[in-house]
This record gives C-alpha cells, structure tokens and sequence, in this order.
C-alpha cells in the first residue's frame, strides 16, 4: 500500500525494533491471522479428489 511517503529500507527496520516486532519472515503467524488473511484462495481451492485407476 503506497500512501505517498518514501521510507528507506533502514527506517523501517529502526521503527519496528524500536516496537519490538520481528522481521516479516520471523514473526510467528496463527492458525487464526493465516486462515483469515487467505480466506479468498482456501475457499477457492477444490478440495474434492478423484480415484484413477491405471
């Protein structure tokens, strides 16, 4: 999302230290937070199989 502000790659990193929030990739993510962030594409998702015999 792009507000009109440039922030440099350091900033960012100050600000969420500062907060005390992990980088993206380390932060852990509840069953809860996924399943909602990603409602669309799981509801979308066919879950039925189908039995082939070869």
């Amino acid at each position: 999302m792009n507000v009109g502000y440039d922030v440099g790659r350091n900033t960012i990193r100050r600000v969420l230290a500062k907060h005390e929030i992990d980088r993206a990739g380390r932060r852990p993510m509840a069953w809860k937070t996924l399943l909602r962030a990603h409602r669309g594409a799981i509801a979308a998702t066919r879950f039925s199989t189908v039995e082939v015999v070869t």
